[in-house]
């Protein structure tokens, strides 16, 4: 008990580090403009739109020695946000409304999850025949 009330303290004790990058407001929306502050000036800075995947664009922004920038996400997603001293920043851009194709897709998915669940329901309490019959089941 004394050894996780000292671990306790030590993690209130330690500093919280400052982030390299603040964004205002906190949580960008594709579309919107918003200000990157930095903690020291730059020259450059890259930003990566969805990074580490197949589709992967990288947007190079020259700033020309200041210490912050007014920004336009282009995208939603995973955005990074790097600077030419190697320090990152991930940052999730929303969109400015539900997208319509998310919420078709979650449909159709219910459907099938749910549908499937309640087939096997049915045939498993069903007063039909106990033996199996290869021909009820799917090709798979």
């Amino acid at each position: 008990m004394r050894a996780l009330f000292f671990l306790a303290l030590l993690v209130l004790a330690v500093p919280v580090a400052a982030q390299p990058i603040t964004l205002t407001p906190e949580i960008p929306v594709v579309g919107q403009e918003m200000t990157l502050q930095f903690q020291a000036p730059v020259d450059t800075v890259f930003v990566t739109y969805r990074p580490n995947s197949a589709v992967a664009r990288r947007d190079t922004i020259r700033v020309g020695e200041a210490q912050s920038m007014r920004w336009t996400p282009k995208r939603a997603g995973v955005v990074r946000i790097g600077l030419p001293d190697g320090t990152t920043q991930n940052v999730s851009v929303r969109f400015t409304e539900t997208p319509l194709a998310g919420v078709f897709v979650l449909l159709i998915a219910g459907l099938i999850l749910f549908g499937g669940a309640s087939w096997a329901m049915m045939k498993l309490f069903s007063d039909g025949a106990t033996t199996f019959d290869p021909e009820d089941l799917p090709d798979t």
